[in-house]
């Protein structure tokens, strides 16, 4: 082979290569994350919604339910851990254990952690919203009086290489680009507390 059709080749190849990592998802790979983070991180945005729902004169949250997929990692000398999976890890539905928890979400007025606000941004931006988009409907020509408010939101749950920081949640939108059918997707209901109806 002549030098020229060596060059040739080599950029053929090179063109080829980055189209083909062109054509892979951005999704990050990344290993389970702690169900204890997870849920530490799930309260602050809680306690960060709460105090935004007070500020705003907007009802407050009454019960909380998380719908988790899990492992189950075996450690070392004896035991057990669970853990939850992450955007990028690798996930067979039917090994997955599921987890759900009922919280009573925290009173309002907790200081806000604003190291992790970031983390939690869109989720806490998403409850809040749904709360205002109602109180709004409240104020229409035919005025909407609600006695209920539930909200389910899905959501992924990515590790950060910061072991000091907790993981990212971030809510399911029409801009995920990912595989749904092949990411563990997580879940989370809240409740409203609407005052209830006289005679009821």
């Amino acid at each position: 082979m002549n030098e020229s059709l060596r060059v040739m080749v080599a950029a053929f190849l090179l063109v080829v290569g980055v189209h083909a990592n062109a054509k892979r998802p951005a999704v990050p790979e990344g290993p389970p994350a702690e169900i204890e983070s997870v849920l530490n991180q799930v309260q602050q945005a809680l306690a960060n919604v709460q105090s935004t729902l007070a500020e705003s004169n907007l009802p407050p949250l009454s019960e909380v339910k998380l719908d988790l997929q899990t492992v189950v990692k075996v450690k070392v000398g004896g035991g057990v851990t669970l853990w939850v999976i992450s955007v990028g890890g690798h996930w067979e539905q039917d090994k997955a254990q599921q987890v759900v928890l009922t919280l009573k979400p925290p009173s309002p007025g907790a200081e806000r952690n604003v190291a992790s606000a970031s983390l939690t941004q869109t989720l806490e931006e998403t409850i809040v919203s749904a709360a205002k988009g109602v109180k709004d409907a409240e104020k229409s020509r035919v005025p909407l009086k609600p006695s209920a408010l539930d909200l389910t939101l899905q959501f992924t749950v990515e590790t950060n290489v910061n072991a000091d920081v907790g993981p990212k949640i971030t809510p399911i939108t029409a801009d995920f680009s990912g595989d749904v059918t092949k990411t563990a997707i997580q879940k989370l209901t809240v409740s409203f507390a609407y005052p209830k109806t006289p005679g009821k």
